[in-house]
C-alpha cells in the first residue's frame, strides 16, 4: 500500500491563443485525460490507510485538481510551489495571457493519520528550481517527501522516469514505457496484499 503518491495527470486544457507557428498545450505534446477520467483511475484500493497525495494541478483550473483529489479519497490542506529558474538562475519567464507564468502549483492531501509518519516537519511550502521540458516536474518535489515520509511505499503516476526507491508508471518511463497506467493499477490492485499500515 502506497503512503505516499506524486501525480502529475495529463490534463486536458484547451487553449487556442495563436502568437506564431509553434504548437501550443499539452495535447500538442501527450495524449491528454479528461478530469472524468483521471477520477475513475483505480488508485484508492493501492492508498495506505495514513497516505498523503502530492497532486500538480493546472493554476488555471484549479477545481479540477480539488475534484481529482476528493475522488481519490484526499482532503486538500496545502498548496505547494514551484518557482521556475532559467539556466543561468533568473526568474523564469513562461507563457501568460495577462502575467507571465513562473511558477507551478500543486495540493497536497492527506487520508488517515499520517502526520504520525512525519519525519521532517522543516520542509517549506515552495521551492526553487530550474525550468524543465514542457510539463516535466522537478526532482525537488521527491527530495522533500523523501525527508518527510522516509518510510512507507512511493507511487508516481505519469513519470517521465525511474526513481530509486520509488514505483514509477507513466507511458515515458522507462521501466513502464507504453503501458496504460489503468492496466497498470488493476495489475498493481491484485498483486498488492491488503494490510493496515497505520502501525
Amino acid at each position: 500500500m502506497y503512503r505516499v503518491i506524486v501525480a502529475d495527470p495529463p490534463w486536458s486544457f484547451e487553449d487556442k491563443l495563436e502568437m506564431n507557428d509553434v504548437d501550443r498545450g499539452a495535447a500538442s505534446q501527450y495524449d491528454v485525460m479528461t478530469v472524468e477520467e483521471i477520477c475513475r483511475l483505480p488508485i484508492q484500493p493501492l492508498i495506505a490507510d495514513d497516505a498523503v497525495l502530492a497532486l500538480w494541478f493546472v493554476a488555471a483550473q484549479p477545481q479540477a485538481g480539488l475534484n481529482v483529489m476528493a475522488a481519490w479519497g484526499f482532503r486538500q490542506t496545502q498548496i505547494w510551489t514551484w518557482k521556475k529558474r532559467t539556466k543561468t538562475g533568473k526568474q523564469a519567464f513562461g507563457l501568460g495571457r495577462l502575467g507571465r507564468n513562473s511558477t507551478e502549483h500543486l495540493f497536497v492531501g492527506v487520508k488517515g493519520r499520517i502526520y504520525k509518519h512525519l519525519a521532517s516537519r522543516s520542509e517549506r511550502t515552495e521551492f526553487s528550481a530550474p525550468a524543465r521540458a514542457h510539463s516535466e516536474k522537478p526532482e525537488e518535489l521527491q527530495d522533500k517527501l523523501d525527508r518527510m515520509f522516509p518510510r512507507g511505499h512511493r507511487l508516481e503516476m505519469f513519470a517521465r522516469r525511474d526513481r530509486p526507491d520509488w514505483d514509477c508508471v507513466g507511458l515515458e518511463c522507462p521501466s513502464t514505457a507504453g503501458v496504460d497506467i489503468r492496466k497498470w493499477l488493476c495489475w498493481k490492485r491484485t498483486a498488492i496484499p491488503r494490510v493496515d499500515t497505520r502501525r
